[in-house]
């Protein structure tokens, strides 16, 4: 005869965790001993950001903040039911510049200061047959305020004056669209994130 008793305190950890699973806990246990359980963070985990997910008294949830970077954070003792989150780095890349549209390799690339659009755009041959050679974009990014701008230029201009303004200096997380000379510009996401912009009136006319 085989006897499974019943279990004991049950735990749960999801998230960025290398054995995400409910664990079977004797009590008393850390947040610390809960996240080895699991097997401990993977790289892409933000232990700043883990939320601890708890029953409160009146049988409802609540979430309780747990910065795991913080030895602080040995004191907080798990309970019967309780559920940690490892949260997660953010997927958005920084001091990065993007190019797509109608090329052959659209790309992301690192971004250093004083970096210029031909510093991505190396040759015309990166672009697809019958590129719109006077009418390109960069979308901007403002770091602090997280709204977005719009500078257009000449990828003509560009090459025929590279060391001018005609080849534009780019910020970190800029991105740079190229056109076909006979296609639609599909620019749906810059247009829904300038709506409520002044220039968004000129910006949809250009885009027709």
């Amino acid at each position: 005869m085989v006897f499974v008793p019943p279990t004991g305190p049950i735990v749960g950890v999801t998230g960025e965790v290398k054995r995400p699973a409910l664990y079977e806990v004797i009590g008393g246990e850390s947040v610390f001993d809960v996240l080895k359980l699991a097997g401990n963070e993977l790289a892409t985990a933000y232990l700043a950001a883990s939320k601890l997910e708890r029953l409160d008294q009146n049988g409802g949830r609540t979430v309780v903040d747990v910065d795991l970077e913080a030895q602080k954070a040995e004191s907080i003792k798990i309970r019967n039911g309780d559920v940690l989150r490892i949260g997660s780095v953010l997927n958005e890349l920084d001091n990065v510049v993007t190019l797509q549209g109608h090329l052959y390799r659209p790309s992301v690339f690192s971004w250093k200061q004083g970096q210029r659009v031909l510093d991505v755009i190396e040759d015309i041959t990166d672009l697809k047959t019958n590129p719109d050679l006077d009418y390109a974009l960069i979308v901007r990014e403002d770091p602090t305020i997280r709204t977005i701008s719009t500078i257009q230029f000449s990828v003509r201009d560009a090459f025929n004056s590279p060391n001018s303004d005609k080849n534009p200096k780019l910020e970190s997380r800029d991105k740079i669209y190229i056109f076909a000379a006979d296609g639609n510009r599909n620019l749906d996401v810059v247009v829904n994130r300038l709506k409520n912009k002044p220039a968004v009136t000129n910006l949809q006319s250009m885009l027709k």
